[in-house]
């Protein structure tokens, strides 16, 4: 009988403790969506409005600019920490991909030559 009891308790304390687990994930997700900052800027021809913060914006190949974020984006955006301290232009970027890119390719060629 007190098995029973035991049962009927523990079904009752599993239900409160999702109930509770609900209120706690519906409050987490009222509070994310109240600290949601936009940040405009204006690399590029126009400004982009972002409604994302922190991961979220790492994760999103569309918003994702690696190191070309200044200080001040890194700072309204919640990426410090998150990324090299080093800042890097997107040009920059792109002239060091290029280098390596080409040496990749006379590697390849010299290793073709050899081969044949």
């Amino acid at each position: 009988m007190s098995m029973r009891l035991y049962g009927k308790m523990r079904a009752a304390a599993a239900s409160s403790s999702s109930l509770v687990l609900m209120r706690r994930l519906k409050h987490r997700a009222a509070a994310t969506a109240a600290t949601a900052r936009s940040f405009t800027t204006t690399e590029g021809h126009r400004p982009t409005i972002v409604h994302k913060r922190s991961l979220d914006i790492l994760h999103d190949p569309w918003f994702n600019k690696g190191t070309a974020f200044s200080m001040t984006e890194r700072d309204r955006l919640d990426l410090r920490g998150l990324l090299p301290p080093n800042v890097m232009s997107t040009e920059q970027q792109i002239e060091r991909f290029s280098k390596l890119l080409n040496f990749l390719s006379l590697f390849f060629l010299f290793d073709f030559i050899l081969v044949c």
